[in-house]
């Protein structure tokens, strides 16, 4: 994940990531320095080596940057899309840290016997993640489009290593993601099975998961 963020500083202000739905954009270099200064906060509240973190983060410009702080940190991070027995599967990991947006997230934790909480937005019980402003995103000299429709880091590896630009959507129908291959010039689409087998030969795909 090191020689991630390294790339990431080298790429400056290049667009990594757009989110389809709101526009949103994050260059190569913000989310070097906020993965950064993240990781640098996990360490200082006792994050150690190998320590499990959830990343209750739907697919987006944050999920990479509160991934690549776990990671950077030494952690290990554990994605989870919301959906039902969240704080069950939570639990099961036996993670002690979990960064999340969910306005339940007090909740969640109590639940899962999680003892820290942290977040990009106000939550209650939650302590902020640093999000100093970085440079602006800036189109050009993209390695490739990569549609990535699930939080899943190994995704994000592979586009953002390369300096591809990765274009998110959440949980997208075969038909919007075909509308966003054309609107983005997308040469990859990584998602679930279940997703990426209906998209028959339009561009490659990468199946995540089940």
């Amino acid at each position: 994940m090191a020689r991630t963020l390294e790339r990431a500083l080298a790429f400056g202000p290049r667009r990594a990531v757009v989110e389809a739905e709101t526009g949103a954009s994050l260059s190569y270099a913000a989310l070097a320095l906020r993965a950064t200064r993240s990781a640098e906060l996990l360490v200082r509240r006792g994050l150690m080596p190998g320590d499990p973190v959830a990343v209750v983060l739907p697919v987006g410009c944050r999920f990479p940057v509160a991934a690549y702080a776990v990671t950077a940190a030494g952690g290990r991070a554990l994605p989870f899309e919301e959906g039902p027995d969240l704080g069950v599967r939570l639990a099961a990991t036996h993670a002690r840290i979990m960064i999340t947006d969910l306005a339940h997230a007090d909740e969640l934790a109590q639940e899962a016997s999680i003892r820290q909480v942290y977040s990009f937005s106000p939550v209650s019980g939650a302590m902020p993640l640093p999000c100093p402003p970085g440079p602006e995103s800036e189109p050009g000299g993209m390695n490739g489009v990569v549609l990535v429709t699930a939080a899943d880091l190994g995704a994000f590896d592979l586009a953002l290593d390369a300096g591809a630009l990765v274009v998110t959507a959440r949980e997208p129908s075969p038909e919007a993601c075909r509308k966003l291959v054309g609107c983005h010039g997308v040469t990859l689409v990584a998602g679930h099975r279940r997703l990426v087998e209906r998209l028959g030969d339009l561009v490659p795909v990468l199946a995540l998961g089940s």
